[in-house]
């Protein structure tokens, strides 16, 4: 997994956590615009500051909340390793094996993170 997908991961998912409160898919989208017109391109997710992201227009709740959430890799390696102990996979919207008729369809309002079991190649079938 990428350092980007990690971010992905971290800012969209629970990890098993009811009270982790993972981004919805609209404020990741919020993220998504102002970071692409934000004074310097993100780069590295895990490197975000409250004070960066209070420059991009967001509150201060929401700036600790995000970083927060992405301080947390410890928390889902830990999650990525039982899943992988029960065969089950985790797919970002930036991994390769993500399926691509699912981002062909819905964009931006594909789900940001997919937990998968079985078969990886069947993603990518064309009758899914």
């Amino acid at each position: 997994m990428t350092a980007r997908e990690m971010g992905l991961l971290l800012l969209c998912s629970s990890l098993g956590d009811a009270k982790r409160h993972p981004l919805t898919l609209q404020r990741l989208q919020e993220l998504e615009r102002a970071a692409l017109q934000g004074p310097h391109p993100l780069n590295q997710l895990a490197q975000v500051e409250e004070s960066y992201l209070r420059g991009l227009g967001f509150g201060a709740v929401v700036s600790c909340h995000i970083v927060r959430l992405l301080q947390q890799e410890e928390q889902a390696n830990a999650y990525l390793a039982r899943a992988k102990a029960q065969g089950i996979a985790c797919l970002t919207r930036l991994s390769p094996d993500y399926p691509r008729r699912l981002l062909e369809t819905l964009g931006s309002e594909a789900p940001a993170v997919l937990w998968v079991k079985g078969d990886l190649a069947l993603l990518q079938a064309d009758c899914i």
